[in-house]
C-alpha cells in the first residue's frame, strides 16, 4: 500500500479539451485529508522541493526547524511543523506524521513526473 493510499488520496491525471494532459489529487475517504490534495494541487514543482526539503531537514534533525512551511501557491493555509507532525489548518485541523507527508510529495513528484 502507498501512503497515499493509507490517507485515502488518488492522483489522477486527465485531457483537458486540448489535448494537455494535467495531473490533480482527490480525497476518497477522509474529509481530514482534504487539506493535503489541496496543497498537493496548488504546490509549484520548486515548492515541492522546497516542501520535501524542509521536511527532509525536520526529519534527520528530529526538530521543527522553521515554524512551518509558506509558499505564495498555498498563502491561504496554515502550514505548521510540530514535529513529528505537520497541522495543516485551512477549514479545519489536519495533523500528518512529517515522514508520511514527506513520502506522499515524494510520490506526487514521481507521478507528475511520470
Amino acid at each position: 500500500m502507498n501512503v497515499k493510499d493509507k490517507y485515502g488520496l488518488k492522483f489522477l491525471k486527465e485531457k483537458n479539451v486540448e489535448n494537455v494532459t494535467y495531473c490533480f489529487c482527490n480525497y476518497i475517504q477522509s474529509e481530514n485529508f482534504h487539506s493535503v490534495a489541496l496543497i498537493l494541487n496548488q504546490l509549484k514543482e520548486f515548492e515541492l522541493e522546497s516542501f520535501i526539503e524542509e521536511l527532509d531537514w525536520c526529519i534527520e534533525n528530529k526538530n521543527n526547524g522553521n515554524t512551518g512551511f509558506f509558499s505564495d501557491s498555498v498563502e491561504f493555509m496554515q502550514i505548521n511543523y510540530n514535529y513529528p507532525d505537520v497541522n495543516i489548518n485551512d477549514l479545519g485541523d489536519c495533523i500528518i506524521d512529517m515522514h508520511d507527508l514527506k513520502i506522499i510529495l515524494e510520490e506526487w513528484r514521481i507521478f507528475k513526473n511520470s
